[in-house]
């Protein structure tokens, strides 16, 4: 896997995913712009779908994993940072 990654954790497993690329960035963009007002939680979990088709270890079955609200959040906020959505914390929290 080529470029910039972070580790998120999903149900208790630990999968590495890459910064989005072009391709799934417009897909992001196009869910956000729909103008359909979904909710907050869909536009996070739409995120986490298209962020982690190149994950590593591959999940197999992405409809069947059980990660908690928490999980999703903090996976909602790493792959936007690590993708240039969102500016990085001023002063990230010592790993």
């Amino acid at each position: 896997m080529a470029g910039k990654t972070a580790t998120i954790t999903l149900a208790g497993e630990k999968y590495v995913v890459p910064a989005l690329n072009v391709g799934q960035i417009e897909r992001f963009m196009d869910v956000i712009g729909n103008g359909t007002g979904a909710a907050r939680g869909r536009l996070a979990m739409a995120l986490l779908r298209i962020a982690v088709e190149r994950a590593e270890p591959k999940i197999e079955a992405f409809d069947d994993i059980e990660p908690s609200l928490p999980e999703i959040q903090a996976a909602g906020e790493v792959i936007s940072e690590l993708s240039g959505l969102q500016k990085p914390d001023a002063n990230p929290p010592p790993e």
